[in-house]
């Protein structure tokens, strides 16, 4: 069986889980998150059989892929060497695919997903009713990590979505 391997770029600790199988990153064990800011279920990631890979954020707090919100609880596929913070500049991981699966690609290639795709808006709407845009359950912020902001963030009004999967595809 392959297996894939996440690692936390905080510690540099690497943790491995199986094709077909999930991992679970959140607060505790065996990441060892204390930050009570993170849950303890906040992005699944599951392995494929065929190499792919997606995670899908569980939790209300913000997690990112690369630097785009990732969708709450809709699976997104991502890549070899793909970076997820479990909150915006803090907790990185870093996904890693098996070497069978990189056909003809080297261990330092970068990441390549953050497959995005453009928000999709319809003819009828008009700029008044951009309030009733932003009222569902997903963010449309583009987080950027700045080194002069207190945080270490900024914040876009561009909407950035990830692509959703859904399970029909998977």
């Amino acid at each position: 069986m392959y297996k894939f391997e996440v690692v936390d770029l905080t510690t540099n600790k690497s943790f491995e889980f199986d094709a077909e199988s999930t991992l679970i990153l959140g607060r505790g064990d065996p990441f060892g998150i204390q930050d009570r800011t993170v849950s303890r279920k906040q992005v699944q990631l599951e392995a494929l059989r065929d190499g792919r890979c997606f995670a899908e954020r569980l939790s209300e707090n913000p997690s990112l892929l690369g630097t785009k919100l990732l969708p709450l609880k809709h699976k997104v596929e991502v890549s070899h060497k793909d970076i997820i913070s479990l909150l915006p500049g803090k907790f990185p991981f870093q996904i890693n695919f098996p070497h069978h699966f990189l056909e003809g690609s080297q261990e330092d290639t970068q990441p390549l997903s953050n497959k995005v795709e453009p928000p999709v808006i319809s003819d009828t709407e008009s700029p008044h009713d951009e309030a009733e845009s932003h009222s569902s359950d997903q963010e449309d912020i583009d987080y950027t990590i700045e080194s002069g902001h207190p945080d270490g963030l900024s914040f876009s009004e561009e909407s950035s979505y990830l692509g959703e999967v859904s399970d029909a595809t998977i």
